[in-house]
């Protein structure tokens, strides 16, 4: 459900966007990544996905900034984006932080200095 609602933000984004040329690029790579994982599903069995974010992460990245420009200058609130952001960031530092330590206490058990 989150992939889903990540893709129709992204296509929300591109389609706001539209006549942008990087938002065109960016909504193809959206594309073949959809194609690649979603209808071929390459990838999935050995439980790689998460290198493809690496190669796709940027464009759905690059979409929603593009959705989140787009609906605050519509709304006349375009000065104030970098809240928006940086609650996003806060979130994407909730969300990662607790794996990001169990990441460091594996290191520190499993590879001492």
């Amino acid at each position: 459900i989150p992939g889903a609602v990540l893709l129709a933000l992204a296509v929300a984004g591109f389609v706001m966007n539209r006549k942008r040329v990087f938002a065109g690029i960016s909504m193809g790579w959206v594309l073949v990544s959809f194609l690649l994982l979603c209808v071929l599903g390459w990838g999935t069995a050995e439980n790689g996905l998460t290198l493809y974010t690496l190669y796709f992460g940027w464009a759905y990245a690059a979409l929603l900034v593009y959705l989140v420009e787009s609906v605050l200058r519509a709304i006349g609130l375009a000065r104030f984006s970098w809240i928006v952001y940086a609650l996003g960031m806060a979130a994407l530092l909730t969300v990662n932080l607790p794996q990001m330590l169990a990441l460091v206490r594996f290191a520190i058990t499993y590879y001492p200095i």
